[in-house]
């Protein structure tokens, strides 16, 4: 579902781009009429103050919502695949709305050779050309395992693409991806399908890399997580193939191989990669971003960079998230500039229909968010709150983002709880309440008090425990009937 999801907000995104050009580049094309200069001028800044009014009304504001909600997604994805908390949540979101990434450790291990590749502009003219005379050396790479290749480039000119002779080791055939990167930050991301042994071209057409020559950049050719860390090699070119005035430094222009997740260094890695589906894709800020002031380029003629300066989410009700993200853009042609502009957006999210991170975490019972119908509490409605695994807000539960950390600290603003069926987990002297279920909280420890609660019905098993506090809320000792409570033998004093 998360993927469909964000192919449908990749492709709305599209949309409104497209719609907002066909506005505005019948008004750009009125310049190559004008002969006059201040008139020409003048069509010039009312495009571009046009620009930049819809980057906040419309297309900025829906990136930002976009990415917030695929990232929350994303996120959930990890802990459903880690099976841990996420220690600072802040800075994990903010890699994941700004790139699509999260922080991994890597260490290169230099190789003796080089990777067999040349590498066009998007003129096609060649730019590096390590070597198609191929070598008999060969690596490996599959899994966390990865292949990295160091280049600088004396162009000013996007790169176009990039070509790798790979070969299958007995792998199933899957998508294989090169990204490239600027220091620790992965600035484009091809993909192709391996079919067969071959040379495979890797083609950055959507992408708006622009080198600096002052800068060094890097290849990391992969695959998905879940292949074997041997499924496929490459071949090496000729040792120092990388000719004048392409030299570089990095990794000594050779080819190197590291395992992500381990080692001393700090690389932004797209999540997509290590959670082996595509959740992200295109649709973190830098994506849209990149693609954006292609178009702006290319169409308007208008120079347009965005940076996201930072991003927080929080919580003021219990059903819903807010992301607020402030923006430095820089836009303009000639004359007319906005230039350094601090922006702000808002966005919110709902929390119905999202995992409850808790239950991911502690691996039991995995439960979505649905609001319970009632505040009310009868047997009837108790009973139906158990069964349906709805939550109820409670000021003395903890928010939905608190979760993620595995906090247990209560929420006055946006508490909420779900009680776990005992006949779902195992039988332990914990509260059933769905966040503090083996977490260490109202365990029998002689300061927290544990209650049976039986009749129950179907649910009737006299596993079933709740603490003080929600014995109280759910007004069990006055509910009347057949539903009762009596203190667990374990926390008798």
């Amino acid at each position: 579902m998360a993927v469909k999801k964000s192919q449908v907000f990749t492709s709305l995104s599209i949309l409104i781009l497209g719609l907002f050009l066909l506005s505005v580049l019948g008004s750009a094309s009125i310049m190559k009429y004008y002969g006059d200069k201040k008139e020409t001028e003048q069509i010039e800044s009312k495009v571009v103050i046009a620009l930049f009014e819809r980057l906040e009304e419309t297309i900025l504001s829906r990136a930002t919502s976009i990415a917030t909600t695929t990232a929350l997604r994303a996120t959930l994805s990890y802990v459903n695949d880690t099976g841990t908390t996420i220690s600072d949540f802040d800075t994990f979101f903010y890699h994941l709305v700004s790139r699509g990434a999260m922080s991994r450790l890597y260490t290169p291990s230099i190789e003796s050779q080089d990777l067999a590749f040349f590498m066009t502009l998007k003129n096609s003219s060649v730019i590096i050309d390590v070597s198609e005379e191929l070598s008999s050396t060969q690596f490996d790479f599959g899994s966390d395992k990865v292949i990295i290749q160091g280049f600088n480039i004396n162009s000013s000119v996007p790169v176009g693409s990039v070509s790798i002779y790979i070969e299958n080791n007995g792998a199933i055939n899957e998508t294989l991806f090169l990204l490239i990167y600027d220091d620790n930050e992965s600035i484009a991301q091809s993909k192709l399908l391996f079919t067969e042994d071959g040379w495979y071209t890797f083609n950055f057409t959507n992408s708006y890399v622009v080198p600096d020559p002052d800068k060094e950049y890097y290849l990391f050719l992969t695959a998905p997580f879940d292949a074997s860390s041997n499924a496929y090699s490459v071949n090496a070119g000729l040792s120092g193939g990388v000719t004048e005035p392409y030299e570089c430094d990095l990794f000594d222009c050779t080819l190197a191989t590291s395992t992500i997740g381990s080692g001393s260094d700090d690389i932004l890695w797209p999540i997509d990669f290590y959670l082996g589906q595509e959740i992200m894709e295109t649709s973190s800020i830098y994506d849209t971003v990149n693609s954006l002031s292609g178009i702006y380029l290319t169409n308007l003629g208008v120079n347009l960079s965005i940076e996201l300066q930072n991003i927080s989410m929080t919580q003021t009700t219990p059903w819903t998230v807010t992301t607020n993200c402030n923006y430095s853009i820089t836009l303009g042609k000639r004359t007319v500039w906005f230039d350094n502009v601090s922006m702000d957006l808002e966005s919110s999210t709902s929390i119905i229909g999202l995992t409850n991170p808790s239950t991911l975490i502690q691996d039991i019972d995995e439960r979505t968010i649905q609001k319970a119908n009632t505040t009310t509490w009868t047997e009837e409605t108790f009973l139906q709150h158990i069964q349906d695994k709805t939550f109820v807000f409670n000021e003395n539960a903890t928010s939905f983002l608190q979760r993620f950390s595995g906090s247990t600290s209560s929420s006055s603003c946006c508490g909420i709880e779900s009680l776990i069926n005992a006949s779902d987990v195992d039988d332990i002297n914990y509260t059933y309440v769905d966040y503090l279920y083996d977490f260490g909280a109202g365990e029998c420890d002689g300061g927290n008090e544990l209650y049976y609660t039986s009749g129950l019905g179907d649910f009737d098993i006299m596993t079933f425990k709740l603490d003080y506090p929600r014995i109280e809320f759910y007004n069990i000792p006055d509910m009347g009937g057949s539903i009762y409570a009596s203190k667990h033998a374990c926390d008798i004093s």
